[in-house]
């Protein structure tokens, strides 16, 4: 099998995001608490920690990341439209 350059870049460069966000959800506080405040919001919030706040700010940097990469993607390939909505598409295309 022959990859270029560029998909064997692609392919490494995967593998290393997921790779480093597997790390930090499972080995650094900004993936512990999280968990831990689903399971037990009340535990972390005697640590001090402001957990509706937490929740919504994660919330908001998933949505604002996957909408941005999404878009981004929609303008180079179209065949990303299985994963997008037409919308999102649509507004990405007249836009650039």
């Amino acid at each position: 099998m022959f990859l270029s350059n560029y998909r064997g870049w692609v392919v490494v460069a995967s593998l290393i995001v997921c790779i480093s966000t597997w790390i930090a959800v499972e080995r650094t506080k900004l993936g512990i608490y999280p968990r831990v405040a689903t399971e037990n919001p009340v535990l972390v919030q005697a640590f001090g920690i402001n957990v509706p706040r937490m929740i919504t700010l994660i919330h908001a940097f998933g949505v604002v990341r996957t909408r941005s990469r999404f878009c981004h993607a929609a303008r180079w390939s179209a065949s990303l439209t299985f994963f997008t909505s037409r919308r999102c598409i649509m507004r990405c295309w007249a836009s650039s």
